[in-house]
C-alpha cells in the first residue's frame, strides 16, 4: 500500500479498492501556494476606532408597517435631528441605527420614541 493509499484509509477505513483506485491524487505531494491576493485590509488596526452615536427610534403604532415603510419613515425624523444638530451626520460612519415598531391597542397610545446615546 502507497503513501496516499495510507493517508486514505486513514480518513476512509472502509475504503473499497475501487474507492482507492479511483482517487489515486487526492492528496498532492507538496500544498501549493495560494497566489490570490488577501481580502483582508492590511493596515487594518493601526488607525484608532471611532465612536458612533446610538440612535434608537420606536414606533409605537395600531396599524404596523411593512419593514421598508418603517425605515422609510424614519428618514424625515433622522434628518430632523441632524437639522437640529443633534446628530451630526446621518451616515453610517456617524450613527448606529436601529427602527423598531410595537403595536398597541389605541389611537391615544401612539407615539415615537427617539433615544440618542452620545459615545
Amino acid at each position: 500500500m502507497n503513501e496516499n493509499e495510507q493517508k486514505l484509509t486513514s480518513f476512509f477505513p472502509r475504503a473499497s479498492k475501487s474507492f482507492l483506485d479511483a482517487n489515486p491524487q487526492l492528496f498532492a505531494s507538496q500544498p501549493k501556494q495560494d497566489l490570490r491576493p488577501a481580502v483582508v485590509d492590511a493596515t487594518r488596526g493601526k488607525t484608532e476606532g471611532h465612536a458612533r452615536i446610538g440612535l434608537s427610534i420606536v414606533m409605537h403604532r395600531v396599524r404596523l408597517l411593512d419593514p421598508d415603510n418603517l425605515v422609510g419613515s424614519a428618514k424625515p425624523l433622522i434628518d430632523c435631528l441632524r437639522t437640529c444638530h443633534l446628530i451630526p451626520d446621518d451616515s453610517e460612519k456617524e450613527i448606529s441605527l436601529q427602527v423598531a415598531q410595537h403595536k398597541v391597542s389605541h389611537y391615544p397610545e401612539q407615539k415615537t420614541v427617539v433615544t440618542i446615546e452620545y459615545p
